[in-house]
């Protein structure tokens, strides 16, 4: 006759194989359909095409998978794409880079900073301001892209408390750090017109 506590045993390691039964046919339904790492997306075009989780049936016969998570997957490391306009696309992978020059690090092409064109400015990268006024000369790496709004070449009346001068737009408005409002930048305006004098 089997004492109460070996009946008891053999209950709870019959229950636990039982749990641990469903377990392991609950889990192998997940793992059929389980996300992997897509290189590409079938079908789909652009930058959120890349480097996805999803079925492995959504990815594209073409480009590689990987069983692990896309930030493991080598094909999916994070680079700087340099495109032909000078833009740089941050944290694309290698073989989405199709358009441009794929670097694994920030290259100086992609520094952003302040283009000066004379008349105009705009906060872009490096090589962009290159393409643009043909050369290094004119980029200032040190410019915010608030600030690059202010630092054009235009001349014209620089209007402060106590008097005007002529300057360019980028001297005037860049001469007193954050600008409180006592300077005032008057395009193609000079000194002496009438209207400044009143």
């Amino acid at each position: 006759m089997i004492n109460k506590s070996k009946k008891r045993r053999i209950i709870l390691n019959a229950s636990f194989v039982l749990v641990f039964a469903i377990f392991l046919v609950l889990l192998s339904g997940r793992v059929s359909a389980a996300e992997v790492c897509c290189e590409k997306i079938a079908g789909e075009e652009g930058p959120s095409s890349w480097c996805k989780e999803a079925e492995q049936s959504a990815c594209d016969t073409d480009y590689g998978t990987s069983p692990s998570s896309c930030v493991l997957a080598d094909f999916c490391t994070p680079g700087w794409c340099l495109l032909d306009d000078g833009w740089c696309d941050a944290g694309t992978s290698e073989r989405s880079c199709e358009m441009g020059d794929w670097f694994d690090a920030i290259i100086p092409e992609c520094q952003m900073g302040c283009c000066s064109n004379y008349e105009n400015t705009e906060y872009t990268t490096r090589k962009t301001c290159e393409i643009l006024t043909g050369s290094d000369n004119n980029f200032n790496p040190t410019a915010t892209a608030s600030g690059c709004a202010f630092f054009s070449q235009r001349e014209g009346a620089c209007v402060y408390s106590g008097g005007c001068t002529w300057a360019t737009e980028e001297r005037c408005l860049g001469s007193v750090p954050g600008n409180l409002g006592g300077i005032e930048f008057r395009e193609g305006v000079y000194c002496t017109t009438q209207e400044l004098e009143d």
